[in-house]
Parts: C-alpha cells; structure tokens; sequence
C-alpha cells in the first residue's frame, strides 16, 4: 500500500515537472467537446459585441463613455477566452477531424471580427480622450493653445 501511494507521489511529481496534464488535456478532447467549447466562447464574445454596440450606441446619444470602456472590458476579456480556447484546439489532435476545422475556422473568423471591433473602439475613446485633454486643461487654466 506504501509503495502505491510513494509510487502514485513520484509520477505525480514528474508529469508536473515536465509539464503534463492528466486532466483537461487539450489531447483527450473529444471533437464534440472541441467544437462546442469554440461555439460557447464565439457566442460569449457575440453577446459582449451587442453590449458594446448598445453602449456605443447611448454613448452617441449623450451617454456616458464609461459604459463603452467598461464593456470593451467585458469584450477583451471573452476575446481573450476565445483565442486560449482556439490556441488549445489548435495545438491537440484534432485539427485533422474535418468537423473540428470547421469550428476552428468559424473561431477564427469571429477573433478577427472581435479583434477589428475592439481596435476601432480602442480608436473612439482614445479620440474622446484626446478631444477631453484640451477642453479639461483649459477649465483648469493649463492650456495655453491657439482658439
């Protein structure tokens, strides 16, 4: 019984030291379990678009951009998701399943959708930013530019 656990102690030791996995593995997916794992994280970042949409959207119409920041926030954090999940499909055996490349190209497309999304709102507050500076310096008696 001693040995059992010594011996179970001593493999567990070395599957960490070299990096390996026993659960969760991305190798023991299943092309089911890799396809659905890409829809669920391409609908989460879908639903977080709409919210960012919805934000730009009462933003223009006097809202407050806060709201835009904190959404991009939520998109970033879902785009992030998707591209480990991506990465972690990538690199297991099932790349060749015709099914998983099919879910790997529709993940793909949506991060390059979500990624053009997130640079041009990055874009639109930064030139809101930029906008505010001179306006905020110049209540405070900072700005000394031309009128």
């Amino acid at each position: 019984m001693r040995s059992g656990l010594t011996a179970a102690i001593v493999i567990a030791a070395l599957a960490g030291a070299w990096g390996f996995a026993f659960c969760g593995d991305s190798s023991e997916l299943s092309a089911e379990t890799a396809c659905n794992e890409i829809r669920s994280s391409v609908s989460s970042v879908a639903r977080a678009e709409r919210a960012e949409a919805d934000a730009l959207q009462l933003a223009g119409e006097g809202g407050d951009l806060a709201s835009v920041a904190n959404q991009l926030d939520q998109l970033l954090g879902r785009v992030g998701v998707l591209r480990d999940t991506l990465r972690k499909v990538s690199h297991s055996r099932l790349t060749h399943d015709p099914d998983v490349a099919n879910c790997l190209t529709l993940g793909y497309r949506a991060l390059y959708e979500a990624e053009k999304l997130t640079t041009e709102v990055e874009q639109i507050l930064l030139q809101q930013v930029v906008q505010a500076v001179p306006q905020e310096l110049s209540h405070h008696g900072y700005w000394c530019g031309a009128t």
